[in-house]
């Protein structure tokens, strides 16, 4: 009996803390220009919004990336690959910039 016990303790435990993890992602804020600048990571800030945020827009405002990617160069290496449209979808907010 006490061995069922502690299985079922042991896995009300593990779904307690499964429940209770949050995931935090880093917001990266974009200062470009341009809306060729996009996939620019030179461009962008680690926990730095602009004033001008917006719902719509043709650049990204912040976007949120996983929260190990917390350095310029791991910015880099994650854009590697990525279209400007792909990173526009990291984006819940937009900026309007003449191009």
């Amino acid at each position: 009996m006490k061995k069922y016990f502690f299985s079922a303790f042991a896995i009300g435990i593990a779904i307690a803390s499964v429940a209770f993890t949050t995931k935090v992602n880093q917001q990266w804020g974009f200062h470009g220009t341009a809306q060729t600048q996009i996939t620019d990571y030179t461009k962008y800030t680690l926990n730095n919004t602009p004033d001008d945020c917006v719902t719509v827009g043709n650049a990204p405002c912040v976007i949120s990336v996983p929260d190990a990617i917390d350095t310029p160069a791991e910015l880099q290496s994650y854009f590697v690959g990525k279209s400007e449209t792909d990173i526009m979808a990291l984006s819940s907010q937009k900026r309007s910039l003449e191009d």
